[in-house]
């Protein structure tokens, strides 16, 4: 028997089987396609997000910076020491001449230790201590003018003076009567050489300069 026709019924289902399979690969094949097509959206979207948080976020800053409502910093207020509160005013201004002795209250205080005021160099100061409180009060009342001496402490405990120092002058102050402290801003004017110093019977040190 001739058994072509059955070949050709073979070939056709096999072509049929091909036919389906290319059918099959054509369904599954956009798939993968869809995947990173997919994946390209969704990086596009957040690239948008991101970028629209960007524009956000500049807008936002070029407004703060715009709209002025930023406080400025008064850089002036660290050297005109405003944390020592309203102080008074004083007036003139006391030089003593060359090769003059003068005596001059000495101001000797734990914040000062190791201190060497020049000439010209603001000294803000609080003082507590009744000694010195009164001590500022008569140099108020006087000219406005002490002295600074660098002082050390010696083997012995005791603060050793250096033979040279500055006279300072007090130009603002303020007394707080409940708290019993003297606040004062004074500024260094002339260099001097100690010549002696004694102690007074009210405690105070008192030296006699040229």
């Amino acid at each position: 028997m001739d058994d072509r026709p059955a070949r050709e019924d073979e070939q056709d289902d096999g072509e049929e089987m091909d036919v389906l399979e290319e059918d099959d690969m054509a369904l599954l094949d956009p798939q993968p396609l869809d995947m990173v097509l997919a994946e390209e959206a969704l990086q596009d979207e957040d690239d948008g997000e991101y970028e629209e948080y960007e524009d956000q976020d500049s807008d936002q800053s070029e407004e703060s910076e715009g709209d002025g409502t930023g406080e400025m910093y008064d850089t002036t207020l660290p050297s005109r020491h405003v944390y020592l509160g309203e102080t008074e005013e004083l007036r003139g201004r006391t030089v003593q001449e060359e090769n003059d002795c003068v005596s001059l209250p000495l101001l000797q205080h734990v914040s000062l230790m190791n201190l060497v005021l020049v000439p010209t160099q603001t000294l803000p100061l609080s003082i507590s201590q009744s000694v010195q409180v009164s001590m500022l009060r008569s140099v108020i009342l006087k000219d406005g003018t002490f002295g600074i001496v660098h002082s050390k402490p010696t083997q012995d405990g005791r603060p050793g003076l250096a033979k040279y120092g500055t006279t300072a002058e007090i130009y603002e102050y303020q007394e707080e009567d409940y708290s019993q402290t003297m606040s004062i801003k004074a500024k260094g004017r002339q260099r001097f050489k100690v010549i002696s110093t004694h102690r007074e019977i009210t405690g105070l040190v008192m030296q006699t300069e040229r």
